[in-house]
């Protein structure tokens, strides 16, 4: 793999097994800055438990307008087959794309030296996973979800700022505390990654 010039493809969502993806957000970077980004909400496949729709606000009757995340397939298996895709404990993610789409169109593998040389995978990984990063880097924290390394690191103010002035990733109904604090610390924290090491 061409590190930083192959993009990376930072995936955030919204939802569980049960309701499937009921909102995605995604930033693309390329030597080290984003180049693009696309975020919706999205038509649940399954009932929204209370509870969840507590934390990101999204209510069945509120998605229902929507298409569903299985219209998206297009553009996520593009942007697999272009690049590499990320984000902070990637099995959840890795999951709710395989409840989606269980098989992938075959891609590059890059995690390989040579990717274009490389057998191709029908597969949505290997996957850059931010948990293992900061496990890695920094192996004595008391926790590594990501709220918890938010607080850690002091970060809420900067990632405020650079999601809300910067970054402009969300429509502005969809600025509020949980997105904000959940979405662009995967952007932050791959800005920081440098080694295929801790992919999965």
């Amino acid at each position: 793999m061409t590190w930083p010039a192959t993009p990376i493809h930072v995936l955030d969502f919204e939802g569980s097994r049960r309701s499937g993806v009921v909102e995605y957000g995604v930033a693309t970077l390329a030597d080290g800055k984003i180049i693009a980004t696309h975020t919706r909400i999205c038509a649940p496949s399954g009932p929204v438990a209370a509870a969840e729709c507590a934390v990101h606000g999204i209510t069945e009757t509120d998605a229902a307008r929507t298409e569903p995340f299985s219209a998206e397939q297009a553009l996520f298996a593009g942007l697999r087959q272009s690049g590499l895709f990320a984000a902070h404990h990637a099995p959840i993610e890795q999951a709710l794309l395989r409840r989606a789409w269980p098989v992938p169109p075959a891609s590059p593998d890059f995690a390989a030296l040579k990717p274009a040389a490389a057998p191709r995978l029908a597969d949505w990984g290997p996957w850059l996973d931010t948990r293992r990063i900061y496990e890695n880097l920094h192996p004595t924290l008391p926790g590594y979800q990501l709220m918890e390394l938010i607080q850690i690191f002091a970060l809420t103010s900067e990632l405020t700022v650079l999601a809300v002035r910067r970054w402009r990733i969300f429509p502005p109904e969809r600025i509020h505390p949980h997105r904000l604090n959940y979405f662009p610390p995967f952007v932050t924290q791959v800005y920081n990654a440098s080694s295929s090491s801790w992919l999965r």
